[in-house]
């Protein structure tokens, strides 16, 4: 009976599938039209086509930036779990094969590329022996240039107050999104690399106008010194990989693609004018540690040996000799990159970090894990995204450092030591500042307290004014009533007071009615039929027929 049981229908793809397997199958024709055409012209003149031509592949972001657009996806890796869990579906397993076979051909093409170009040309040779771990780096040769200012510097002078550190080797001529995207992840645990006391640089090579141009761009998204390596000394030094299949790998092509599109990262331009059959060297990542560690692991690694001299000693690995010079670094970790998209592991430069460390406090590494994490709270660096406001406190929230922050003050503040904190970006973590606290706190108070006074003894000088000034009009209204200038006065009450605000206005209000019945009966039944007509707005009745006698001016605004 099972074997005369009908198979399930297939799947009907989703949308979301439908869209992947629409956008895979464009990249995937997209890519193999591009790769025919560079076939054609590698068939004509390889060497040509290696120096001048094969920087056309880069182009090939573009179909990956639209691929990555439109399914919405952070990385390739995304892609290949969405095309695992849709294993049933036939459709999405073609689509899948088509864009791995595509981009096997692609590796294929480079490949002979690479081999046509050594059969034709001899490139310059590796150094005599591969450096690996155990080996050193000279920190003070070769000089180096700093791209901030383009002065001669070494490693040394960079690197000189370091236990370790992570030297990224990046060339100028490809986009510079891997040394952006190692300075992310690097910043996600800056406070434990802080503790480890570990410095970061970054090595370019490259003609002088390529370098300028990345630099000055790589230095507006990073702190970390940027050296120029301008004898091109480490790529032969550290045996880095070259050649078309490690310049043009489609792995690098969907890096930049999604780095710019899910991380906003800007991918520059490719240089021009330049020879990429020189210009073909892809970097990597090395760990060193300072010369004084250095030594210590020598010393180390000497006692080790002697122990088991007597019974491993046919196991025993060549054990470098120890540079006589006071300024050589130990090759803690390297990682030569077989494309720019081929980054290190962030757990092996963590932790040949934390050796270096370890050895330098003559701790074990436990004990140092330990350490970073007690103490991991405060020093990590504070990150807006990370604050929650909270409506009962009116405060920000760190869950990370679980600290208070006050966007008034600027502090940070730890609720359950009662502790206020500023951060310190120069010791990189938060430093105690109850002390200073208090002090502002004081300082305020008194500020406070002066401002009071000011305004207090402000006010009194006011009120005395107004007294002194009250007190001379009063006695200029008396001197004029003792003159019987009885005009004056009600001229000089009425124009300087309004009735409402008149301090003194009982002072005069005896003076005023005096002069308005005098008015009235000098006036007779005429002064107050002129004076409404003059109201009404006909001055030409009072001058025609004036109310007062000969010599006797009118009161004022009449």
């Amino acid at each position: 009976m099972s074997l005369n049981r009908r198979r399930p229908p297939p799947r009907e793809p989703n949308d979301e599938e439908k869209n992947v397997i629409v956008a895979v199958r464009h990249c995937a024709r997209e890519l193999d039209d591009m790769l025919q055409g560079a076939r054609r012209k590698a068939q004509v003149d390889a060497k040509l086509f290696a120096a001048k031509t094969a920087p056309s592949l880069f182009r090939a972001v573009e179909f990956y930036t639209d691929m990555y657009a439109k399914l919405r996806m952070k990385s390739r890796m995304a892609l290949t779990r969405l095309f695992q869990r849709s294993r049933d579906l036939d459709e999405m397993v073609d689509a899948q094969e088509a864009i791995d076979e595509t981009e096997e051909c692609w590796k294929g093409f480079l490949v002979n590329l690479d081999t046509d170009m050594k059969s034709t040309t001899s490139q310059r040779p590796l150094s005599s022996s591969v450096k690996g771990v155990g080996d050193y780096i000279e920190l003070l040769d070769p000089r180096l240039i700093d791209c901030s200012n383009f002065e001669e510097c070494s490693l040394h002078q960079a690197l000189s107050r370091f236990t370790s550190s992570l030297l990224i080797f990046h060339p100028a001529y490809l986009p510079d999104v891997a040394v952006r995207s190692r300075s992310s992840e690097i910043s996600k645990v800056a406070a434990d690399f802080y503790q480890l006391n570990v410095g970061f640089v970054v090595i370019t090579w490259g003609p002088e106008s390529a370098v300028r141009v990345w630099s000055k761009h790589l230095l507006k998204h990073l702190k970390w010194p940027v050296l120029w390596d301008r004898d091109n000394f480490f790529t032969s030094f550290l045996s880095f990989k070259r050649g078309c299949a490690s310049l043009w790998a489609s792995q690098m092509l969907d890096f930049c693609a999604y780095q710019s599109t899910t991380y906003k990262r800007s991918v520059q331009p490719l240089p021009t004018d330049i020879d990429w059959s020189t210009w073909n060297w892809v970097g990597g990542e090395v760990v060193i540690a300072s010369p004084a560690v250095s030594r210590m692991l020598y010393k180390r690694e000497l006692d080790a040996r002697s122990q088991h001299a007597s019974e491993e000693k046919s196991d025993l690995s060549f054990l470098p000799k120890l540079p006589d010079t006071g300024s050589s670094s130990r090759i803690c970790f390297i990682h030569r990159a077989d494309n720019l998209a081929d980054m290190a592991p962030p757990g092996s430069i963590y932790q040949a970090s934390l050796v270096c460390y370890a050895i330098s406090q003559n701790k074990s590494e436990s004990e140092v894990v330990e350490e970073i994490r007690t103490h991991r709270r405060l020093a990590t660096p504070p990150e807006s995204g990370r604050l929650q406001y909270e409506d009962a406190t009116g405060l920000y929230y760190d869950p990370e450092t679980e600290l208070h922050y006050d966007s008034r003050t600027g502090y940070f503040y730890d609720a359950a030591r009662r502790t206020y904190y500023y951060w310190s970006a120069e010791s990189h973590r938060y430093v105690p500042a109850n002390e200073l606290v208090r002090v502002q706190q004081a300082e305020a108070h008194r500020l406070r307290l002066e401002a009071a006074q000011q305004a207090a003894l402000r006010a009194v000088r006011e009120q005395e004014a107004a007294r002194a000034a009250g007190a001379r009009v009063a006695a200029q209204l008396a001197a004029l009533r003792a003159e019987k200038d009885e005009y004056a006065s009600y001229a000089y009450a009425t124009c300087l007071f309004e009735p409402a605000d008149d301090p003194i206005a009982a002072v005069h209000s005896s003076s005023s009615a005096n002069i308005q019945e005098s008015l009235r009966l000098l006036g007779g039944g005429t002064a107050s039929n002129s004076v409404s007509v003059a109201a009404t707005g006909a001055p030409s009745t009072i001058h025609d027929n004036p109310p007062y006698p000969p010599g006797c001016p009118p009161p004022p605004g009449v």
